[in-house]
């Protein structure tokens, strides 16, 4: 498969960021003190913004939004695999040769307590807390699963290929019982 991954990038601050996204979006926001996991609808943010907010990264499936705390304003890049899945024309893009689908285990495990507001609790002994959305009904041995994407290209001069972007897809959940601790892609060039 190849495809072309596009991008659009500028200085704003993060609620301007924030409000080009349409319809509802999982937030990381990260800050000296703590990591919160959140939504934005229609671009409105669910709660206040963390204090301290040094970076964002918002995605929906389609598109991720990164933006960097960088004096005033900040700096913001939109990812996305289709043009009109972005806030402006984009500002660059890079055919890939393929994409691998990733996945990383998140933290604790589904607790017992009620979900609020479409968010689960997973608890951890050694970590704690963490609430992720997702949907109910989620049993006692799956896990929440954080899914992305890497884009691998080929480097013209030398003919290399090597992961060069990767963007976040989702947080979904998954019985990881049947399945293999590790697996390994081989990704080869060819001209």
């Amino acid at each position: 498969m190849t495809g072309i991954l596009c991008w659009v990038t500028r200085r704003c601050p993060v609620a301007d960021a924030l409000a080009t996204l349409p319809g509802r979006w999982t937030v990381f926001v990260s800050t000296p003190r703590e990591f919160v996991v959140t939504l934005v609808d229609d671009g409105v943010l669910r709660g206040p913004l963390p204090a301290g907010c040094f970076q964002l990264q918002a995605f929906d499936g389609r598109a991720e939004l990164r933006w960097l705390a960088d004096g005033a304003a900040g700096r913001a890049v939109w990812l996305a695999e289709a043009a009109d899945q972005l806030p402006d024309r984009p500002t660059g893009q890079r055919e890939f040769r393929t994409r691998l689908d990733t996945r990383a285990v998140l933290w604790g495990l589904r607790t017992t307590d009620p979900a609020v507001d479409g968010f689960s609790v997973w608890r951890e002994a050694r970590v704690g807390s963490a609430r992720y959305p997702c949907p109910p009904g989620v049993s006692r041995q799956d896990r929440a699963v954080l899914r992305g994407v890497e884009y691998v290209a080929v480097d013209a001069r030398h003919g290399n290929a090597g992961i060069f972007e990767q963007r976040l897809l989702t947080i979904a959940t998954a019985d990881l019982s049947a399945a293999p601790v590790t697996a390994v892609t081989a990704v080869t060039a060819t001209s």
